[in-house]
């Protein structure tokens, strides 16, 4: 019959090393360490120095004490869904964590939950602080993308947070970047005029300033002529291009 590993985890019986860190600490068994961990197979595995001195307490340093908890536990349990997958930042420090101690698959898992729920972040005050965050504790480039991604996403909402005005207030460089940012995305955009048949109320796409004088109606049979409620828009170029072609070719000239 399989061994039911969860059943062991933080259980003193027949344990034979213990893990603390940051004041707690957890029973284990190495037999599951160095079987899941090559950082744990050459630190307590045969041939060790740990197994030649017969030590029974291993001490961690430097770690997330919750990223620890979490990775020991997952290595006893495999399961990797619990109520702390929204907490993106326990993720990104689990992720850390895993690859310090050679945990690759842990990591991946840890990771993918951190972008998926830090990526989503939308009050500008939150994204503020995520970026900072991520930029303070990550490491990888793939982890500091998601800041850069949260940043491009909500750079216009971004100057409006007195934090982050403060912060560029500080560093011409970072209010240049910006500016460039603002600059090509403007270029990016075309300008085209909504309007709206105050009659069949169907909407058209224009080049601003030329009002179409007819149009076809929403049932394709007949012809109308109104007057317009108008709005000037920005849109991609391309989208701005393709829908003049598709409503202009509803209009009579």
């Amino acid at each position: 019959m399989a061994l039911q590993t969860a059943t062991l985890y933080n259980q003193p019986d027949y344990s034979d090393v213990t893990i603390r860190f940051s004041g707690r600490e957890v029973f284990c068994h190495k037999i599951i360490l160095c079987t899941t961990s090559e950082y744990f197979k050459k630190l307590c595995g045969p041939g060790s120095h740990f197994a030649e001195s017969q030590q029974k307490t291993i001490e961690l340093k430097g770690d997330h004490p919750d990223a620890v908890e979490a990775i020991l536990k997952y290595l006893y349990t495999k399961q990797d869904n619990n109520d702390q997958d929204h907490e993106w930042t326990l993720q990104l420090e689990i992720a850390k964590t895993a690859e310090k101690y050679l945990l690759p698959g842990v990591a991946a898992i840890a990771n993918q939950k951190f972008v998926s729920h830090a990526s989503v972040i939308a009050e500008p005050q939150a994204v503020f602080d995520a970026i900072m965050h991520i930029r303070e504790h990550a490491f990888s480039e793939k982890d500091l993308a998601v800041a850069s991604e949260l940043e491009k996403k909500h750079i216009f909402a971004l100057m409006k947070v007195n934090d982050f005005r403060q912060l560029i207030s500080k560093d011409q460089s970072l209010m240049w970047k910006y500016i460039d940012q603002f600059a090509e995305f403007i270029s990016s955009k075309a300008e085209v005029m909504l309007c709206k048949c105050a009659k069949c109320t169907s909407t058209l796409v224009r080049h601003p300033g030329t009002l179409p004088s007819l149009h076809l109606d929403p049932s394709g049979e007949g012809i109308c002529s109104s007057s317009y409620q108008t709005c000037n828009i920005l849109v991609a170029k391309f989208d701005g291009d393709r829908l003049r072609t598709m409503y202009e070719g509803k209009t009579g000239k």
